[in-house]
């Protein structure tokens, strides 16, 4: 349970940029890995399962809506189903290659650099009354 309590504090959070993008190396790093892991099944699902976690921490700091950061992973999905419903007509592998999972693995690269470049939302100080009425 405070397992839990944890996760939800970590994910009302706001990230800067540079731990944003110390989690984009280390996302990276593992997905490099994964051609090469002896679970890479278990490994991907665990970088679809950390992604929100970086990213919507750092869509709320943007003033973003932190929803956003599943984006992807629906639209991946919805790629994947795609993909699954028009195989028995696919001649070639590497035209689907070329004309569908590059663009969107770019678009989805573009995403993340974007969450990385784009400058923090500026957190309003407290007025002195609002102060006042904290400390009575």
């Amino acid at each position: 349970m405070i397992l839990l309590q944890a996760l939800g504090r970590y994910l009302v959070g706001r990230s800067r940029r540079r731990d944003y993008w110390a989690w984009l190396v280390v996302l990276a790093g593992l997905l490099l890995y994964i051609p090469v892991a002896p679970f890479a099944d278990i490994l991907s699902w665990g970088l679809l399962t950390l992604w929100p976690l970086a990213a919507s921490r750092r869509l709320r700091a943007m003033g973003w809506i932190p929803w956003l950061s599943i984006a992807p992973i629906v639209l991946l999905f919805a790629l994947f189903l795609t993909l699954r419903a028009l195989a028995p007509s696919v001649t070639n592998a590497l035209d689907v290659y070329q004309q569908i999972i590059a663009p969107f693995g770019l678009g989805w690269l573009a995403f993340a650099l974007l969450l990385g470049f784009w400058p923090s939302r500026k957190i309003k100080a407290p007025t002195p009354q609002a102060q006042a009425e904290v400390f009575g």
